[in-house]
C-alpha cells in the first residue's frame, strides 16, 4: 500500500507507541494466564480506551498520513487499539500482578477438562498440557510444563496458591497437579 508520511516526528511517535503496545500485549498475555480476570472486561478496556484515543487523535493522525476514506478510519482505529488500548490494559493487569500483597491461600480444584497447546517457538512438537477448572464460578485455564503432557490423564486435581492482586483480582502464585 502506498501512502505518504506528512509529519516524520509524529510518524516516529506512532511507531514507537505501536511497538510498545505490541510488546506489552505479549507480556500481558503471559500475566493474564496467571490472573483470574474476565477476558470480556479486558477487551472492554482495550476497545474502550482505543476508541476514545481514536476519536481524540483523529485530526493528528489525518495530518500525519496521506490517507483518505475508510483507510484513514481503519488505520487510525487499529493504531490506537493496538497502542493505547493495550498500554492501558497492560498497566491495569501488570499493576494488579506485581503490586499484590497479602498471604498466599492454598486451594484445591477438580480438573474439569484437559487439552493441550503447541510448545514454544523452537519446541513446537513438545505440547503443553492445559487443564480447565471452575474457579469461583468462572472457567480458568491453567498451562503446565510439557513434561506432564504424557501423564496428564492420571491427574484429577490441581492445587493452586492464590494471592489477592492490587486491584483485588486473584493472582495464581503456584499451581501443581495432584492425582
Amino acid at each position: 500500500m502506498e501512502y505518504k508520511v506528512l509529519n516524520k516526528k509524529r510518524d516516529t511517535f506512532y511507531q514507537v507507541v505501536f511497538f510498545a503496545g505490541l510488546i506489552l500485549m505479549i507480556w500481558e498475555i503471559t500475566i493474564f494466564r496467571k490472573t483470574v480476570i474476565s477476558l470480556g472486561f479486558l477487551l472492554l478496556i482495550i476497545f474502550g480506551i482505543g476508541s476514545i484515543a481514536s476519536f481524540l487523535d483523529f485530526k493528528n493522525y489525518s495530518q500525519t498520513y496521506d490517507l483518505k476514506g475508510w483507510k484513514l478510519y481503519f488505520f487510525n482505529f487499529t493504531q490506537n487499539i493496538l497502542s493505547w488500548g493495550f498500554i492501558a490494559c497492560s498497566i491495569l493487569v501488570l499493576s494488579n500482578f506485581y503490586l499484590s500483597e497479602g498471604e498466599i491461600v492454598e486451594e484445591k480444584y477438580e480438573i474439569i477438562e484437559t487439552s493441550s497447546m503447541t510448545g514454544s517457538k523452537r519446541n513446537r512438537s513438545k505440547r503443553k498440557p492445559l487443564v480447565r477448572i471452575e474457579y469461583k464460578g468462572k472457567m480458568k485455564e491453567l498451562v503446565f510444563s510439557n513434561r506432564f503432557y504424557n501423564e496428564l490423564e492420571e491427574y484429577n486435581y490441581v492445587n493452586i496458591g492464590v494471592k489477592k492482586g492490587f486491584f483485588n483480582w486473584d493472582k495464581i502464585v503456584t499451581q501443581e497437579l495432584e492425582k
